[in-house]
């Protein structure tokens, strides 16, 4: 019958002037089917009950249904998108910090960085607006279908820069587009975690039920989620951005693909294979160097640690001033740029950028436990531990609490990878921004008793 009454003039007029006061246009769809459900069980009732024509029936269940511009006007504000404006503040502050952080660094007189330095990072974070802007307001389910196409195209970036890339600092993560150098391997964790986030979601719904795990199953999630990133990672000598993979697929795999077996097997796996080509490679020893220094300080291993913490004992309350040369600190415009701030600009900037930093991740934690979808919950729960790794091992390692690796600050350093970071932060929003859009059409009409 729900099929024959939907077509009815006064069922189609009524459902049209509740949805007509609906802005998200995404859940008209719900809530009609709905409140379809509710009219067909309303019908049943009146002609089960009396002598009755289902016309009158019908008119009668909608009069019973109640006024639909005030239903309208109530599922609007239970659908009503929500901006984490709280999140976006944070965001907004960083990348002011990081653009105050371009100006002070270029202040020191330091020509180290090419022409139209901060050209170069106002681009890339105008880029990144327009890609966060897009990706708050697009569907982010959209996405869902083109999980393995984005997990292949990542695998295509990290062939590219295996082959092709432009080799800095002892590995081969950039890759060339005109003038720009845009490094893809840094890139690369967000897109597997957005891409693991579809591919675990998508086959969370298909196994449901399911007895019996399938061996080939296994096999062939060891080899997509764990060898062939590795093999990629590994020959472009990347162990950072491996290391940062590694931590995020893991956790998706125990808190949103609940594959506790894949995770224990192919991490099992992969420290064996990284500890057998690590130690017999020449390629690693610098990596191997600096973690071993850390352990058993010395001199020469310790020497970024000791400048590091030297430069923020000598910033001061207020800093030694805007532009201040500090020749002693190495790498002050990369991974030591958080330590040059407080040098230049004081402790207390540099607490504010650690209260930050401590606030982004507190605030997309929360906005993870409050989703009830498992894709916008594996988007979240992806990107914040890349980001959060990033922005924790950063703040710890200028003190001299973890050892120094090439991780730059989130949003505050210059480089294309402020682009793919806001990308993140849009799509994170767009995914909260739809938490009391998606599936909330049956319980609340169910609570009000419609």
């Amino acid at each position: 019958m729900k099929h024959d009454i939907e077509q009815h003039p006064l069922v189609r007029q009524y459902l049209e002037s509740v949805c007509g006061k609906v802005k998200a246009k995404e859940v008209h769809e719900d809530i009609k089917l709905e409140m379809l459900g509710h009219l067909e069980e309303r019908i049943e009732d009146k002609l089960i009950a009396g002598d009755i024509s289902e016309e009158e029936a019908i008119a009668d269940a909608i009069d019973q249904m109640g006024d639909p511009e005030q239903i309208g006007k109530q599922l609007h504000a239970a659908h009503k998108p929500r901006m984490e404006w709280t999140l976006l503040g944070i965001c907004m502050l960083l990348i002011g910090i990081g653009l105050v952080a371009m100006l002070t660094v270029l202040a020191t007189g330091e020509v180290r960085f090419g022409d139209h330095f901060l050209e170069k990072k106002l681009f890339f974070v105008a880029l990144g607006l327009g890609a966060m802007v897009c990706l708050y307001f697009i569907d982010y389910r959209k996405i869902q279908r083109y999980s393995w196409h984005l997990y292949g195209f990542t695998l295509i970036l990290l062939a590219a820069a295996s082959s092709a890339g432009k080799m800095l600092n002892g590995t081969k993560e950039w890759i060339e587009i005109g003038p720009l150098n845009v490094n893809v391997v840094a890139a690369s964790p967000y897109l597997f975690m957005v891409a693991f986030a579809g591919i675990l979601s998508m086959r969370r719904a298909t196994e449901a039920g399911r007895a019996k795990k399938n061996l080939w199953l296994l096999l062939r999630d060891i080899i997509v989620f764990f060898l062939l990133p590795t093999f990629f990672y590994l020959s472009i000598s990347s162990l950072v951005n491996y290391s940062i993979y590694c931590f995020g697929t893991l956790l998706l795999l125990l808190f949103v693909g609940k594959k506790y077996k894949l995770a224990i097997v192919g991490f099992s796996a992969l420290l064996v294979i990284a500890l057998w080509i690590v130690q017999r490679s020449d390629k690693y020893q610098y990596v191997w160097w600096r973690l071993k220094g850390f352990i058993y300080p010395n001199a020469d291993s310790s020497y970024q640690t000791v400048r590091s913490i030297e430069a923020i004992q000598n910033g001061s309350m207020w800093g030694q001033g805007f532009g201040a040369v500090n020749e002693r600190l190495p790498f002050y415009y990369g991974e030591m740029l958080y330590s040059y701030l407080i040098y230049s600009l004081g402790w207390m900037f540099g607490f504010v950028i650690g209260v930050l930093a401590f606030l982004f991740i507190g605030r997309v934690v929360g906005m993870a436990l409050k989703l009830k979808d498992r894709f916008a919950k594996g988007i979240i729960v992806g990107i914040v531990s890349v980001m959060g790794v990033k922005f924790l091992w950063n703040l710890l390692m200028c003190f001299g609490l973890l050892p120094i690796l090439s991780i730059e600050f989130p949003l505050i350093s210059w480089g294309s990878l402020t682009f793919i970071e806001l990308a993140a932060v849009g799509l994170m929003l767009g995914a909260y921004r739809r938490k009391d859009i998606l599936g909330k059409s049956a319980n609340y009409l169910s609570s009000q008793k419609i």
